[in-house]
């Protein structure tokens, strides 16, 4: 204390608060202590108006007695009075604060998480691991447990491996057959790090305590209880707040260049969602032969960032970003898939699917995990079904479209008209502005018109495209491809798209009359060029199979942010 106020009188400094912690307990005798040697510093300095006693309130979150919550009112009582007894001593009543934030936080939030992998060390192995301990027998320690390795873990919380904190956990099975057979484990965090350990022994943060669940599996939800205050304000990123440091790389030339900056206070809460509708939402700009979206990444909800409203303003060009679409990148657990396809046209209307759309997706996707450049395949699943696109190391997509759909229940649903030749429906006449025209329909579980003509370049898709869309013989509108076939394995359209008007290029659409023009005699050839306004598309009608197979580029355009609210401006 000496030396404190040496420091003080030697600087000329006033000191008007004093902060101290009583750390995370509920007995009231170590409150009294900390509390009265807390007030008795304040003596020291009349000046002081303000004591501080911190946080650390404990927080019961398991049942037994160790976990005993803080009872304010007991605790505090102490507190009150020497308070009351300085006060009649000194003259001077301070001012208490405190920091409860885990107290009154702490069971207000659960950490969600996935058992993303299952881990056996026992002998005897449990049975699913069993031809793995007979290939490595050495592998299976005597004594051993089996970990639940989770996808989140002292990233997100990080009081177990600090402190041997004991949260309760709990795993929701998939099935719920499960849920009465009983079974131990240890369960991990994603780190791999001996401190990323959720079921800690409560004297020792690294020693495993195996705890009991209903049997686990792969998929799983887990959940840990308790993890308010500390899954985001004292995750291992920005604990207590604090930026990320900058770094600098020192090059083979002596200098020093800067490769990171400090992160600034924004960037620390950017991806915080306020109340009252006022989310800034990320976006990227992409575009298959100029066919351009706006792509979502809706994986952390089941529901679209943009209503249909917001997305025709977004899609309104001058006004918003432009485009002729958005693009919601969804989670696909629920259809077993990586992930689900949900779209936007430029009008709000919510179509089954779309080709220049899925190769967009699947590039935003490698940007979204990193994989930029390499080869990746997804299965994402669309309105039309599962749709499978591939990235190449070319820079490419490859996508399995699927079976064109050319009869039955789904082709009923979206065609009228009779079927013209072997079930199918081949250029039937429908006539539209006046004028009649051979029309073959194709389903790629999205509906296609499609028109042969012998002139592109004059055909007026502006003066066509709009009755065809609204023709009662498509009950639930249509797409519509006017093509002129220049040779067997080259064939020339444009589009118009329903929902989106006239449109640089449709993936469905250049597969759908690529299908046309061989049912229709067209062409006898199944691997063509479909060139469009914005570029060219390879697709294949594989007759081993009868999947259809598109290949052809997606770009990045640019990326921002857009405030939701105020697109209804």
């Amino acid at each position: 204390m000496d030396e404190v106020k040496a420091i003080v009188a030697k600087y000329g400094l006033k000191v008007v608060r004093i902060h101290t912690h009583i750390g995370s307990g509920s007995d009231p005798a170590i409150w009294t202590k900390i509390s009265t040697m807390s007030i008795n510093i304040c003596k020291h300095f009349p000046e002081v108006t303000t004591l501080n006693l911190g946080g650390g309130y404990k927080v019961g979150r398991m049942s037994y007695e160790a976990e005993k919550s803080t009872n304010l009112q007991t605790c505090g009582a102490p507190v009150k009075e020497a308070m009351e007894a300085f006060a009649k001593e000194t003259g001077r009543e301070l001012q208490l604060e405190i920091e409860p934030g885990t107290f009154l936080l702490a069971n207000a939030c659960s950490l969600v998480s996935r058992v993303q992998d299952k881990v056996a060390t026992t002998t005897p192995p449990p049975a699913e691991f069993a031809a793995v301990a007979d290939a490595a027998p050495d592998e299976v320690g005597a004594g051993g447990y089996t970990f639940l390795k989770l996808d989140s873990g002292m990233t997100e919380v990080l009081r177990p491996s600090l402190y041997a904190a004991q949260h309760p956990v709990v795993i929701i099975p998939m099935e719920d057959e499960r849920k009465d057979i009983i079974e131990e484990y240890v369960v991990v965090g994603h780190c791999c790090e001996s401190g990323d350990l959720l079921t800690p022994h409560p004297d020792d943060a690294e020693a495993l305590a195996p705890r009991q669940f209903c049997k686990a599996e792969i998929g799983d939800l887990c959940v840990v209880e308790g993890s308010g205050a500390y899954c985001s304000g004292m995750s291992s990123k920005n604990y207590n707040s604090f930026p990320e440091a900058p770094e600098v790389m020192l090059l083979a030339n002596g200098e020093v260049e800067v490769i990171r900056t400090k992160q600034s206070l924004a960037q620390i809460y950017q991806n915080e969602k306020p109340l009252g509708g006022n989310e800034q939402v990320a976006f990227s700009k992409y575009h298959g032969l100029g066919n351009d979206f706006v792509m979502i990444d809706n994986r952390d909800s089941l529901k679209t960032k943009l209503t249909p409203e917001m997305s025709v303003a977004l899609c309104k060009p001058h006004f918003g970003i432009g485009g002729d679409g958005v693009i919601f990148v969804m989670s696909g657990h629920k259809h077993d898939c990586d992930y689900e396809m949900v779209i936007h046209n430029s009008d709000g209307s919510i179509p089954e699917m779309c080709g220049n759309g899925i190769r967009c997706m699947a590039k935003y996707i490698q940007e979204l995990d990193g994989s930029t450049g390499q080869e990746r395949t997804y299965k994402i699943w669309t309105g039309a079904g599962l749709i499978v696109p591939k990235c190449t190391v070319e820079g490419q997509v490859v996508v399995d479209m699927g079976f064109p759909i050319l009869d039955g229940p789904k082709f009923k649903e979206q065609f009228t008209p009779e079927a013209t030749q072997d079930g199918k429906v081949i250029n039937t006449p429908i006539t539209v502005a006046g004028q009649e025209f051979a029309t073959t329909c194709v389903s790629m579980g999205n509906p296609h018109a499609v028109v042969f003509v012998d002139d592109i370049a004059t055909f007026e898709v502006a003066k066509y495209g709009p009755p065809f869309e609204i023709a009662p013989e498509f009950p639930q509108k249509t797409n519509t491809e006017f093509v002129q076939v220049k040779s067997p394995t080259h064939l020339v359209m444009k589009v118009w798209e329903r929902g989106a008007a006239e449109t640089l290029a449709c993936g469905t659409g250049a597969c759908a009359l690529t299908v046309a023009a061989i049912i229709s005699g067209k062409t006898a050839e199944r691997k063509c060029t479909v060139t469009l306004p914005g570029g060219d598309l390879q697709i294949e009608w594989r007759e081993e199979d009868g999947k259809l197979f598109m290949t052809g580029p997606a770009v990045r355009s640019f990326a921002g942010s857009v405030v939701a609210a105020d697109l209804l401006k």
